[in-house]
């Protein structure tokens, strides 16, 4: 299975192209509410396009969970990322598909914002 890590700086961050392929294809947006949670909670994108700052710094995009497994190996995420190459990378980050076999169970985990894969065990 392929997935997709950051082997930059940084957290794990789409460039706004990126982000801008993946809403084209289909992928819900949502804005963060007063209390700093999603309005939607089924979006997988927060659109922050109108917090001008972060927006410019960041990016306008960022996803609800940058960790969630199913957003690193979703085929739509691989075929931008694969597609764009340099181009897809956010904020100080160099992106990376790698490829973990399907037996082995895995996690994210993450020094100084450059991440790895870790096996947990063989199933």
């Amino acid at each position: 299975m392929k997935v997709v890590i950051n082997k930059g700086e940084g957290v794990f961050q789409l460039s706004d192209k990126a982000f801008e392929k993946l809403i084209e294809l289909g992928w819900k947006t949502t804005k963060v509410g007063i209390n700093g949670e999603p309005e939607d909670s089924t979006a997988k994108i927060i659109d922050r396009s109108e917090s001008n700052i972060y927006a410019y710094v960041y990016g306008k995009y960022e996803f609800v969970d940058r960790y969630d497994k199913e957003i690193r190996t979703h085929p739509d995420v691989i075929k931008v990322v694969e597609e764009l190459g340099e181009k897809a990378n956010g904020y100080l980050n160099k992106l990376e598909i790698i490829n973990v076999d399907d037996y082995i169970s895995w996690e994210i985990f993450n020094e100084n914002g450059i991440e790895f894969i870790v096996e947990l065990n063989k199933i």
